[in-house]
């Protein structure tokens, strides 16, 4: 083998090697200090937050403008649901994308207006049919207390309702 074979194929290793470290690896850190300050940054990391009843795992992917802002994008996955209805265990293994604005520390999956996907999606799907069936099961009760609203009195749910008529004469109409 010719001495510039072994350096064209050193160079397509050191190449590769540097792609997989830039692009593909993604260090992981093992507790929320070290999360913390990647999340900061928008370092590329994951981490897995075992909450106890709920284990997620995020992965940051990097840096993106999202509606003209700098953002951090932070994919969610629903590991493992240890509490709750069996409706919810449907959103084991789901996933969704957030943009966290650049420096804020945060639970992504607390604030899911800058997310998409499966998981955001069947987190809401949850919400709407509990919410349904709340209406269902107190349809009398919410009934009334909208019937018995006065908003020129301001008794009842809605309060503190100004209402100013003005004086119109007839020589303005």
């Amino acid at each position: 083998m010719s001495k510039g074979v072994v350096i064209i194929i050193l160079i397509i290793i050191v190449l590769s090697v540097a792609l997989f470290f830039t692009f593909i690896y993604t260090p992981l850190c093992s507790n929320l200090q070290c999360w913390e300050t990647k999340l900061e940054k928008c370092g590329r990391a994951s981490y897995v937050n075992d909450a106890g009843d709920v284990a997620w795992e995020y992965k940051i992917e990097g840096k993106s403008k999202v509606d003209s802002l700098d953002k951090c994008i932070v994919n969610v996955k629903l590991l493992e649901l240890r509490k709750g209805s069996v409706k919810s265990l449907r959103l084991e293994g789901k996933e969704m994308k957030c943009a966290v604005p650049l420096g804020v520390v945060s639970y992504p999956e607390t604030n899911t207006e800058s997310c998409s996907g499966q998981l955001k999606e069947g987190m809401q799907s949850i919400i709407i049919e509990q919410l349904y069936q709340y209406i269902l099961e107190n349809v009398g009760k919410i009934g009334s207390e909208v019937a018995n609203i006065d908003i020129f009195s301001g008794k009842g749910a809605i309060s503190n309702v100004n209402v100013s008529v003005t004086n119109v004469s007839d020589s303005s109409l």
